[in-house]
């Protein structure tokens, strides 16, 4: 299993490469304020990696 981690990503997920595994784990902060549109957007971008399993540390 190839476990790929992400921390504190603060909206700049764009600014990202990540490779490819079998579990995305993100721990830390998404957004930098927190806004709907930020929180969203991350999330859309967590939903479209190729990941099979993706766990949020921060719930």
């Amino acid at each position: 299993m190839r476990i790929v981690c992400l921390s504190d990503t603060h909206d700049s997920f764009r600014d990202f490469f990540v490779p490819d595994g079998d579990l995305l784990l993100h721990a830390g902060d998404l957004s930098r304020r927190g806004t709907r549109q930020e929180v969203t957007a991350s999330a859309d971008w967590l939903r479209s990696q190729s990941h099979p399993h993706k766990v949020n540390g921060k719930n």
